[in-house]
């Protein structure tokens, strides 16, 4: 929502959020809020993950304090797992990005010492990063069609933030591949894992 004001308020140090409680179903689970400075790329962040509402907490008015980027090493864990069908690894160099509230990463290449993105296998790598980006919005994922069997049939990629052991899963269960629909870069957004308890659902 756009909002316009003629004095600079300088650096956001919080923000109020409240409702009326009006209206038949007032309660509001509010998750985060992103505020950012028109013609700049400055944003701020204001995380909250909770409910407004009176029937239970009472609360309708909350000041939700700004989450600042860190400014220290950021170690992350990402899990690659490759399908089970017939000829879905791939021989390509593959690279991966992730983007969050307060930018993105580097590009960085996905490479281990063993044989990376063979069917059926789960390649585990490390990347480090010198700036937090924040909660993980969305991850790039591509490849370079190198090799003779380049296309890839990508599973699903597991992020875990080392430093704070966060998690964030990204579905994925697609060809990268010319041959198909020439899609060999992909961005990819958060999902919710399958609970490996359930029949049919996959080891966490």
């Amino acid at each position: 929502f756009p909002l316009r004001r003629t004095k600079d308020l300088g650096e956001l140090t919080e923000v109020r959020i409240m409702h009326d409680n009006s209206g038949l179903n007032p309660s509001w689970y509010l998750k985060d809020i992103k505020v950012a400075l028109d013609g700049s790329d400055k944003l701020w962040y204001f995380p909250c993950d909770q409910w407004l509402e009176k029937k239970e907490s009472g609360i309708s008015d909350l000041f939700l304090p700004v989450e600042k980027a860190r400014n220290e090493q950021m170690y992350y864990q990402i899990d690659v797992c490759t399908g089970e069908m017939k000829f879905s690894g791939t021989d390509a160099n593959v690279y991966i990005t992730l983007n969050g509230v307060f930018g993105s990463t580097d590009e960085h290449k996905l490479d281990s010492t063993g044989n990376d993105f063979e069917k059926g296998k789960t390649d585990v790598f490390t990347i480090t990063q010198a700036r937090d980006v924040g909660e993980i919005l969305s991850l790039r994922i591509r490849h370079d069609n190198f090799g003779l069997l380049p296309s890839w049939y990508l599973k699903y990629i597991r992020v875990t933030r080392v430093n704070d052991e966060r998690v964030w899963y990204f579905p994925c269960e697609q060809w990268l591949e010319k041959k198909a629909d020439g899609c060999i870069d992909l961005t990819l957004t958060p999902g919710r894992e399958p609970d490996p308890e359930k029949k049919g659902g996959e080891e966490a």
